[in-house]
């Protein structure tokens, strides 16, 4: 759990936290969905909301590094050359929010599945 910790803090409290919530968000739509799931319609509606909120959650993380590389862009410019460790350290650093965005995404889509491979096929007369 401290690795996780040192991720969110290295991220930006910021970004990380609009993702995080997002991310759970995308967890409780899940739930819902399964406590839902008899009333086809209340279903949908969950799953919609679900595959929504891992969309805009992995845009949100997607924000969160291009702002951060773009103060990294400013923070070159004042200071001309910097070492090649400090660059790449920025790089990494700048992608903890579209990671874990990216992570919430891949959830949602994996929710997403589950539910369609659980629910039962309708055969319908050809």
């Amino acid at each position: 759990m401290n690795w996780f910790v040192r991720f969110f803090i290295m991220g930006g409290w910021e970004f990380m936290s609009l993702v995080l919530m997002s991310g759970l968000a995308v967890i409780a739509f899940f739930i819902l969905l399964l406590i839902n799931r008899a009333n086809e319609e209340k279903a949908r509606y969950f799953e919609k909301l679900m595959r929504e909120t891992g969309r805009f959650t992995l845009a949100v993380g997607l924000l969160g590094q291009v702002i951060g590389l773009y103060q990294a862009m400013i923070f070159i410019e004042a200071n001309g050359a910097v070492a090649m460790q400090t660059l790449a350290a920025g790089l990494r650093v700048s992608s903890h929010p579209t990671l874990l965005g990216l992570f919430f995404f891949v959830l949602s889509l994996l929710f997403a599945v589950f539910f369609q491979a659980s629910r039962k096929p309708q055969l319908g007369s050809a």
